[in-house]
């Protein structure tokens, strides 16, 4: 049953971080690295950095589906309230910068600045209609559409669904991209020189190192241009 309590974790609280709703973890049979909802397999200690240049250290994760930080305390699971007060949640050796509600990781700086969106939705597995094939009645439903059913997305997810993650780059926070298609016409004036590049080093967009690549090869091209 989820359980409604105060957090008192250090000076955090005190500016309103981290939300006051708290899902026991508790009694369940799987373990956190069955739920593929996170973007993690576990819950890694991490460093949440502060506008006001102060530090916060907690075992965190990130839900791809509700796309909000979480963090476990007490064998509890959090959401991290309040991200317009962070400035960058450090885990493992990645980067994650607030981006209105969820966070987006950062890969690369420098003139085009990249990050990285991930986002899941649920999917309804289908049923069996023979032949070895599935039969989905259902399309691709919303986190906020399936709230009203109580579910807590921080545990594990209804049987009967499984879930489909997109990743979707930023370049600046201003523009977005899934496809090379669409990452061509944000660059009109460089897309011939850029589908070259891609096409002679075989280059992919399902790949995020390849993805990184192709956005250094563009800044580098636009600066040569402004030089």
């Amino acid at each position: 049953m989820n359980k409604s309590i105060r957090v008192s974790l250090s000076e955090i609280v005190l500016a309103g971080i981290f939300a006051v709703f708290a899902y026991p973890l508790s009694g369940q049979a799987e373990p956190m690295e069955a739920h593929p909802q996170f973007l993690f397999k576990d819950f890694h200690d991490s460093k949440i950095l502060l506008k006001s240049g102060k530090i916060q250290n907690s075992k965190m994760n990130y839900n791809t589906i509700t796309e909000t930080m979480v963090f476990i305390s007490d064998n509890d699971i959090y959401d991290l309230a309040n991200p317009g007060i962070v400035d960058t949640v450090y885990i493992l050796d990645r980067k994650f910068i607030p981006a209105g509600k969820a966070f987006y990781e950062f890969l690369k700086g420098g003139d085009l600045t990249l990050y990285c969106q991930v986002k899941s939705d649920l999917k309804p597995v289908g049923k069996d209609a023979g032949y070895g094939t599935k039969s989905h009645t259902v399309a691709i439903t919303t986190y906020s559409s399936i709230t009203s059913s109580g579910t807590n997305y921080n545990l594990k997810l209804p049987p009967d669904y499984t879930i489909d993650t997109r990743y979707i780059y930023w370049i600046d926070k201003n523009e977005s991209f899934e496809t090379e298609r669409q990452f061509l016409k944000l660059f009109p004036e460089e897309s011939a020189v850029l589908r070259a590049h891609i096409k002679k080093n075989r280059l992919k967009f399902d790949n995020q190192e390849h993805v990184i690549e192709i956005v250094r090869y563009c800044s580098e091209l636009i600066s040569g241009k402004s030089k």
